[in-house]
């Protein structure tokens, strides 16, 4: 098969996963990426086992788009890639399209006419699948995008280090830790003022805050001399185990995430997790009291509440928890989702060959 993938960077999850399909037997993978890094991604570059081409060399690019037995595209605000898009449908072959959750960054009714717009050949066509990052985008594009072939689509990245550390009996010296860009839209403001709060009753308890951003000088101003707060800085990839080893829980209180590959990441780690209800991984993966808890965004109330709770688990609780947790992620590990685009690409193919009007992929 075929298979070509335009997307936007080559970011250390999407290159795991490219190479996993790529290796597969049977499939000839070509990645289009828009372009080969993103000035808010300080990740090092990782190193590319499957064919690579970038949008800047269209003399590769258009025969990629052109030929392929199915084409996906995972990005569309971008001119070029909307007019491949135009070149791809004028071909009559298969092709789809696989998004977060619409709506995460243009909001309300002017995003809702933006994406009809940019999107338009996707809207008047309902023949054409959507693979939905999580059920929490398909079912926003449900609602926008009408009836048509939906497959669960989430994002997936290498557990196998994160399944690997070996947990120690919990302790009462409990430390929680948030992994992320130090923005506003990840909830970090509200997550420092709750742990403070609930720290000042239980001593011995850790935050430990992994990510840099605009945010990281304000933060350090006004927790760094609080000592149950630590900052870690900036991690890159292969340096995220070592960080979820040191942890009890995981707290990812974001205002918004259409995903968010940190949830399934804490869960391998046997971590359970404090996360926002506006995030697709938390909203589709955790099980409350089960394996974690969901709070409302922007709510510091909550979160303290959260905290609390899981701060003050019983010792049996929470191993019970850490073991509920890992056995949840292994449906979200490399093997399963690299499994599952192929999957959902061979049913897009036969699908639209037999009758795409009628098309419907397995949920």
């Amino acid at each position: 098969m075929k298979l070509t993938i335009l997307t936007k960077i080559p970011s250390p999850y999407q290159v795991e996963l490219f190479d996993a399909v790529a290796n597969a037997p049977g499939m000839e993978l070509t990645v289009v990426y828009v372009r080969q890094s993103d000035a808010d991604r300080n990740w090092s570059k990782r190193p590319v086992r499957h064919r690579a081409l970038y949008l800047e060399n269209p003399v590769e690019v258009e025969p990629a788009v052109v030929g392929a037995d199915l084409v996906v595209f995972s990005w569309y605000r971008h001119r070029q890639v909307r007019a491949l898009m135009s070149r791809r449908v004028a071909t009559g072959r298969p092709w789809c399209f696989w998004g977060e959750r619409p709506g995460i960054q243009h909001k309300g009714g002017l995003g809702a006419a933006y994406r009809r717009i940019a999107l338009w050949r996707l809207w008047r066509d309902h023949s054409v699948p959507i693979w939905g990052i999580g059920h929490w985008a398909i079912e926003g594009y449900r609602r926008e995008f009408g009836s048509r072939p939906y497959y669960h689509m989430p994002y997936v990245s290498d557990l196998r280090r994160f399944f690997a550390i070996q947990r120690e009996a919990p302790s009462d010296r409990r430390t929680v830790l948030f992994s992320g860009s130090l923005i506003a839209r990840k909830g970090i403001e509200e997550l420092c003022d709750a742990f403070r709060e609930v720290a000042r009753r239980r001593p011995g308890v850790r935050l430990l805050v992994m990510g840099t951003g605009p945010l990281e000088s304000m933060l350090k101003e006004r927790h760094g001399g609080f000592p149950a707060i630590h900052f870690l800085g900036f991690r890159d990839w292969d340096d995220l185990p070592l960080a979820y080893r040191e942890a009890d829980l995981l707290c990812a209180p974001s205002r918004y995430d259409g995903w968010g590959l940190i949830v399934p990441e804490a869960m391998a780690s046997g971590l359970p997790v404090i996360a926002s209800t506006e995030m697709g991984s938390a909203r589709e993966m955790i099980e409350p009291g089960i394996n974690g808890w969901l709070v409302a965004p922007n709510d510091q109330v909550a979160i303290a509440r959260a905290l609390e709770h899981a701060l003050d688990l019983p010792t049996d609780d929470l191993r019970g928890m850490r073991e509920a947790c890992r056995e949840k992620a292994r449906q979200y590990d490399l093997s399963a989702g690299s499994r599952r685009l192929i999957d959902a690409s061979r049913t897009t193919i036969e699908n639209w060959q037999r009758a795409p009007a009628a098309a419907t992929l397995p949920r």
